[in-house]
């Protein structure tokens, strides 16, 4: 009966934790513009955080579209409408296809560009071209909307030319805008004519005016007059052109320094920023780039005005750290690719936009929230330190250290409201709830190098010891809730059996163990020894595994290079989530170091996933039994010295849960009222000995018991 029971267990937490039953949300910045599209009622945007809409009777993004809405990636490099208004969208890795009439995005099959990068698309009649990193590709349409019927043709190009097509553009011909030069390829794609050096070396803008063509590059315009290629302008300096537009007898071009404006006459800049696309359109519309994961937003000229438009979302897709309240609010941190101070850091609250706070320090790396719902924050930074912000006052305060005692490495806020900082000299700092500040010098733990701003993390076990991932191990301290008595306070470092000496999360799950994760792996701390999880050994998705976090049911997640995996203590069953199978942000370059955070809030059961490429929200909510068959009590016994919270798993919806003495004294009442399978109750100060738990839903009673030990 009881392996029945087991049995049934793991075939039900199988169903429930089904990837394809995932709920998953993208947060991203969208305001880094590849190439912009339009029609009468909005314009379409693509960028490195997805797909927008852009309303001009709002003038305001209404609409973004990212890898959980059927993206394969969030980096959308080109757009191009067809003849029936649909858009295509080249990406950083294949090809998709957006319909407005149902608003859907479906990913294109064509498994020859899939794994490949889409840098430019146009249109002719029909006919799309796709300019890749590895050639030009030709579809067919047949003016259809069903891809079955598509025609699919790589032509040949001349092997003097760079397999890298950077533009592309029809007229009687199709051309090709590559390096050193322009092929023509006549439009039985077969026959190229070479055009090698015809103005400059790339040619990456083209445009046809009036049916001639004209090109830029790095060296200025040129026009296609029937053979060669004829000057039209000289540019005063070299720029790094990225697109050329005619509207009203004039040409822009948009370059990494800024917009220039040609009248025949007269060159000049008439923007001074990086500009990525030009939409020519009842005026000159400009995607903004800039630096990668901020952008520049959208830019209007006209009459010689600008008017700028920024969409919401976070104020930067480098993710560092982010964390949660129990009432689902956001914060994460970022990280600047130019070195410079950054200071913003994304808010949200649980149903409302995106917001940037400004922080008093720069480069805030990590951060905790304590029982007022305060921020605090770890500052990466020389002569830094932690800063505080109070949502509810509007309010930031600050604490600074000199020299490197202010670069702090990781932070976190004990169950006192103590808060626990480690700095790069090696040294952990602990500031109670009055402000008051003692030191802590372990021995051996010595300082952080080359860490660049990765945190590491603080856990707390139900004895209030403090455990610290660190660079050199995993450290326990145990003060004996004597903060500013440190004769009898005992240390440890754990270096012996893990997987690797840099220790980057710790963790405490249901049963107060200590999990670490480490780029070799995770281990286990039972005892004094550590028992090695990787994929030699589980089915762990990947040895680098970046985070850690657990929940009071018995799960354990490791965030991994490779994705999300989730392991139970108790049913020891795995799952895992890629972007392959759920809403992941896809870590398209395997970058060993894309992943970056993970966080937990149990009371509004979602996970948070920090990434290079913005934020991703995993609602791991699982669905009430309908019986009370399976009722789970853990842990069992509850000892008091190594466990903090009882569990009562797998109850129905509406479960009344009354805890009784072994003499019938009414203990407590706890009600199950929807979520979770179960709930959660810690102890004050009961008793050693059995107790009751009498679980009652609706004409159906069912009566278990547990332990406790002091």
């Amino acid at each position: 009966m009881k392996g029945n029971i087991c049995i049934q267990i793991l075939c039900y937490l199988l169903i429930l934790f089904s990837p394809a039953k995932a709920q998953w949300k993208t947060y991203t910045n969208t305001n880094y513009i590849n190439n912009i599209v339009g029609d009468s009622i909005s314009l379409y945007c693509a960028t490195l955080g997805g797909f927008t809409i852009f309303s001009r009777s709002d003038s305001k993004f209404i609409k973004t579209y990212t890898n959980v809405d059927g993206l394969p990636n969030n980096r959308i490099q080109s757009l191009a409408f067809d003849g029936l208004g649909n858009i295509w969208l080249g990406t950083y890795r294949g090809l998709a296809f957006f319909a407005p009439s149902n608003e859907k995005i479906s990913i294109y099959p064509y498994e020859e560009i899939s794994q490949n990068i889409i840098n430019c698309l146009n249109r002719s009649g029909d006919t799309i071209l796709i300019g890749t990193q590895n050639g030009l590709y030709v579809i067919d349409t047949k003016g259809t909307l069903s891809f079955n019927d598509d025609t699919k043709y790589q032509p040949i190009l001349p092997s003097a030319f760079s397999n890298k097509v950077f533009s592309v553009a029809a007229t009687n011909d199709f051309w090709i805008g590559a390096s050193p030069g322009v092929i023509k390829l006549n439009r039985d794609l077969h026959t190229c004519t070479q055009y090698s050096h015809p103005f400059g070396d790339s040619v990456k803008a083209m445009t046809v005016v009036f049916d001639t063509l004209y090109i830029a590059t790095e060296q200025g315009i040129a026009k296609y007059n029937d053979s060669i290629f004829v000057p039209v302008v000289y540019f005063p300096q070299t720029y790094l052109v990225n697109d050329l537009k005619y509207s009203n007898n004039n040409f822009y071009i948009a370059t990494a320094t800024g917009l220039l404006q040609y009248d025949e006459n007269n060159i000049m800049s008439i923007l001074n920023q990086d500009s990525r696309t030009i939409l020519s359109d009842d005026g000159i519309w400009i995607g903004m780039g800039g630096q990668i994961a901020i952008g520049g937003g959208l830019k209007y000229y006209s009459n010689n005005n600008w008017f700028e438009y920024f969409s919401t979302g976070l104020a930067s897709n480098n993710i560092l750290c982010v964390v949660t309240d129990s009432l689902g609010a956001i914060y994460a941190t970022h990280f600047s690719l130019d070195n410079s101070g950054y200071r913003k850091i994304s808010f949200k609250e649980s149903a409302g936009n995106w917001l940037t706070l400004f922080d008093t320090l720069i480069n805030g790396n990590v951060i905790a929230i304590d029982d007022k719902y305060r921020i605090w924050l770890g500052h990466w930074s020389i002569d830094g330190g932690i800063s505080c912000y109070d949502p509810y006052l509007n309010v930031w305060s600050v604490r600074t250290w000199n020299s490197h005692e202010g670069v702090i490495c990781a932070l976190g806020i004990d169950r006192n409201n103590t808060k626990w900082i480690y700095n790069e000299n090696g040294k952990i700092i602990a500031i109670d709830s009055l402000g008051q500040t003692i030191e802590f010098s372990i021995p051996g733990l010595g300082s952080v190098t080359e860490r660049h701003g990765r945190g590491y993390e603080f856990t707390f076990d139900s004895q209030n010891r403090i455990w610290l991932a660190s660079q050199n191990g995993l450290v326990m301290i145990n003060f004996n809730n004597t903060l500013f008595d440190q004769s009898d306070d005992t240390y440890r470092i754990y270096l012996q059996g893990l997987p690797a000496q840099d220790v980057n999360s710790v963790a405490i799950d249901a049963d107060n163990k200590i999990w670490c994760a480490t780029a070799q792996g995770a281990a286990k701390l039972e005892g004094d020894l550590f028992q090695m999880y990787n994929t030699n050994n589980s089915l762990i998705l990947d040895n680098k595994v970046i985070r850690i976090k657990t929940d009071s049911w018995g799960g354990v997640w490791f965030l991994t290079q490779n994705g999300l995996s989730y392991y139970n203590i108790y049913t020891k069953e795995w799952v895992h989530y890629t972007s392959e199978n759920s809403g992941l942000i896809p870590n398209i370059e395997n970058d060993s170091k894309f992943y970056e955070w993970l966080s937990i809030n149990e009371r509004q059961e979602f996970l948070l996933i920090g990434t290079k490429e913005g934020l991703s929200q995993f609602f791991y909510k699982i669905p009430a039994s309908e019986s009370l068959s399976q009722i789970r009590i853990y842990p069992n016994p509850f000892i008091y010295k190594e466990h903090q919270i009882i569990t009562f798993d797998s109850l129905p919806k509406n479960s009344i849960i009354k805890i009784y003495s072994i003499e019938g004294k009414l203990i407590t009442e706890l009600n199950k009222l929807s979520g979770y399978t179960g709930v959660r109750w810690e102890p004050n100060s009961i008793a050693s000995g059995i107790y009751l738990v009498v679980v009652t839903s609706g004409k159906k009673t069912r009566i278990a018991k547990f332990a406790v030990v002091r």
